[in-house]
């Protein structure tokens, strides 16, 4: 699972009024040129930057039979992408999945996904509180294969075992905590914003050693 997150941002008002006031999320204590959330599980922090326009993909886990609550509550706060066939739900066959997408105040690609593999239903009224974690980040490089290599050598990450390492694409880790590695400069689904890199640090559960890990990419 995905404990922690800091990304960079180059208009941290904006992200405070997006996350705290849009989302609804808990706001944390954070120093100056910060700010923190709380999303589910992961703690989500944004570091300010004034020379570069940084932009990210970022997913986040809601309860599987929550998809159209999730759409009503959201619908009416962002502009939500429509995707093939004029929906703005998309289907993972492979993944047993399905998403909507919507961008915050920075550019920031985010999506709301359901896992149907994973058994966190929910009787509650959807609202902020049913976020679980944030279960996807988005790794870009110049390089998947070695970049998935590093990841396995590195840190013990394996690739996803529903999803085949591309050339351009490929996934690490498992549903709870999935590094999206993308080529660079190739287009973020389902938008034509090209991939760009950007300083990205994630905090992970290290199943295998019974802790956790720290990445520090790009």
């Amino acid at each position: 699972m995905i404990r922690e997150i800091e990304i960079l941002a180059a208009d941290l008002q904006a992200i405070k009024t997006f996350y705290g006031g849009i989302l609804e999320l808990q706001a944390l204590a954070a120093p100056t040129g910060y700010a923190a959330f709380q999303v589910g599980e992961t703690k989500l922090i944004f570091r300010e930057t004034s020379d570069m326009d940084p932009y990210y993909h970022l997913a986040i886990d809601i309860p599987h039979n929550k998809l159209y609550d999730a759409y009503h509550w959201m619908q009416n706060k962002a502009a939500l992408l429509p995707v093939q066939h004029e929906t703005v739900f998309t289907q993972f066959m492979n993944w047993n999945a399905q998403s909507f997408y919507f961008f915050d105040r920075n550019g920031n690609l985010l999506e709301f996904i359901c896992r149907y593999d994973v058994p966190n239903s929910s009787t509650q009224q959807f609202s902020s509180r049913s976020f679980q974690y944030v279960s996807e980040i988005g790794i870009v490089t110049n390089n998947v294969m070695e970049q998935v290599k590093e990841l396995g050598e590195r840190y013990g990450l394996q690739p996803y075992e529903k999803q085949p390492v591309l050339e351009n694409f490929a996934a690490v880790g498992d549903e709870e905590g999935l590094l999206i590695v993308s080529m660079e400069g190739r287009n973020w689904f389902p938008t034509e914003k090209p991939a760009g890199r950007f300083f990205t640090r994630v905090v992970m559960d290290d199943a295998a050693r019974k802790g956790r890990l720290e990445l520090f990419v790009n």
